[in-house]
């Protein structure tokens, strides 16, 4: 493993020192058709890796306008609430998925390959299925937890064909590595215990009915790894399973209701991996997604994370006023000047992580910072954002060792 103190940036062709760590964009930052949303990214912004959120409304639309409905069908006359999680969960659907990204790709690749250019290509795949984590509280049903249909049942599925889809566009060259980011969902959990169900049917949409379950966080942080020892199972069970290089890069969140939320509950994570055997099918196949607004928002600091930087596999940007609100543009809390931007000890970490440690057990690293803009749907915040990260990855590559690893460590100026 390299020093944190190594001399000087990597060097590529010519001498020119290589970008240390690359940047992408997610597609949920958009809600325009994924092939038009990647070919303007690309010829104006110059990005050419993409975290695929799956699935947008927008790409479902697109997949069933040229062919029959994805499943679970909808009710004729009523409002679509398919669920992404639902859609990912069947099998059923997987290929017409994976055949779709394939041919958006194209349509971006096409003349890039004719020009010589490098195409666009996915970083990660990003997700959504926080109920991987809930609690059932259904065992007054017939076949109790293990019903198919048991919302975290649900979950595991759809994570499961999602690292399938990974490793597909890995084989095919869109992929370096098949990551697959995921939430951690929360220690709140819905009761849904016959009494609890029959209340809440009597008062139809008044919610105040409802009661909530707290568990335990740690509880709830082994619920979990017992939840990602059945994907592991489904993925190396499935076709593509052979193929060992694919990972799950779970996220922080901030706020006191979420699993994965602070240092203590990462140090649990890990703890939980690293030592209890049960766990060994996860070791390889298990690291951490370091949002690094969201780590900010924690109080979680990049010298925190030091001890774990073989656990890293992947990352996120964006830009907010100290606390979990909509994701604004990259510089406009947090200055982008390598003098006293609080965004660059997290970047120096990533950057001097050896993807070739023993430590790192086979686990993958993309070595590319996702620009996350939730809910922006502004093209122009996106190529504002992705400059800003530009200017950044050049402070990165050329003053790497005047940066600290601690936001109140003071930067070398000479």
């Amino acid at each position: 493993m390299p020093s944190l103190e190594d001399d000087g940036p990597e060097r590529g062709a010519g001498g020119k020192p290589m970008d240390p760590i690359r940047r992408s964009v997610i597609t949920s930052c958009s809600t325009r058709s994924l092939s038009d949303f990647v070919c303007e990214i690309r010829a104006v912004s110059g990005v050419s890796r993409f975290d695929l959120f799956v699935l947008r409304d927008t790409d479902i639309t697109d997949i069933e306008a040229g062919q029959p409905e994805l499943l679970p069908k909808r009710r004729p006359d009523e409002p679509d609430t398919r669920t992404s999680t639902q859609i990912l969960a069947d099998a059923r659907n997987f290929e017409p998925i994976a055949n779709w990204i394939h041919r958006q790709l194209d349509l971006c690749n096409e003349e890039r390959r004719r020009g010589g250019a490098e195409g666009a290509r996915v970083a990660a795949l990003a997700t959504y299925f926080p109920e991987v984590s809930a609690r059932s509280h259904l065992d007054h049903l017939e076949g109790g937890a293990d019903r198919s249909d048991v919302p975290f049942r649900v979950a595991e599925r759809a994570i499961a064909n999602t690292a399938r889809l990974a490793l597909r566009l890995k084989k095919a060259g869109l992929m370096e590595h098949a990551v697959v980011e995921v939430v951690c969902g929360s220690i709140l959990d819905r009761c849904r215990c016959r009494s609890c169900e029959e209340k809440r049917q009597e008062a139809g949409e008044d919610r105040r009915q409802d009661i909530v379950i707290r568990s335990e966080r740690n509880t709830k942080i082994e619920l979990l790894c017992d939840r990602l020892l059945d994907v592991v199972g489904q993925v190396r069970g499935s076709a593509e399973g052979s193929d060992p290089d694919w990972a799950l890069a779970l996220e922080l969140e901030p706020g006191p209701n979420y699993v994965l939320n602070s240092k203590t509950a990462i140090d649990g994570l890990i703890a939980l991996l690293r030592d209890d055997a049960k766990y060994e099918p996860l070791r390889r196949h298990v690291g951490l997604n370091v949002d690094i607004a969201h780590m900010n928002i924690a109080g979680v600091e990049a010298r925190d994370l030091v001890e774990y930087r073989d656990w890293i596999l992947h990352a996120h940007l964006c830009n907010h006023p100290g606390m979990h609100t909509r994701d604004q543009v990259v510089g406009v809390w947090i200055p982008v000047e390598r003098y006293c931007g609080e965004n660059y000890p997290y970047l120096r970490l990533l950057a001097e992580i050896d993807e070739s440690s023993p430590d790192r057990q086979g686990r993958p690293f993309t070595r590319t910072v996702a620009l996350e803009l939730e809910g922006c749907s502004r093209i122009n915040w996106v190529h504002r954002s992705l400059v800003a990260m530009k200017h950044m990855t050049e402070v990165l590559k050329h003053h790497r060792q005047e940066l600290p690893l601690s936001h109140a460590e003071p930067t070398v100026t000479g």
